[in-house]
């Protein structure tokens, strides 16, 4: 289920993109902190996940977190870089490549912190 919800969510904002990119030209501010706050969010609830005893499922970022607690913010400067790469492929420029990268990348985070916060409110019970 929440591959379909972070699946619908990018294809939303690519068509928004692909529709409107001056949209996100000037969105830089938007979503940087959209994604902060997202991937803050995800990456606490990870890590009490893990505490708890749960294992991350992704298996990206399980590599990533036994290098280091903060292992998620080293693999996504790469994974956003890479969606910004192929957004330019699209026909977007590097202006509104990277502020939807950000946004797309921050649904992704997004859905991870509820899905996380979700099973840990489920475990307290």
């Amino acid at each position: 289920m929440p591959f379909l919800l972070i699946g619908v969510m990018t294809v939303y904002t690519l068509l928004l993109a692909l529709g409107s990119p001056e949209a996100f030209r000037g969105a830089w501010l938007y979503t940087l902190a959209y994604y902060a706050v997202t991937a803050f969010g995800d990456t606490w609830t990870t890590w009490e996940g893990l505490r708890r005893g749960f294992r991350e499922a992704n298996p990206l970022y399980s590599r990533a977190l036994a290098l280091t607690p903060w292992g998620i913010f080293l693999v996504d400067p790469a994974l956003i870089s890479l969606k910004a790469v192929f957004l330019t492929r699209l026909g977007l420029d590097p202006l509104a490549a990277y502020p939807v990268a950000f946004a797309i990348a921050g649904h992704r985070h997004l859905v991870g912190f509820l899905w996380n916060l979700g099973a840990l409110m489920e475990k307290r019970a």
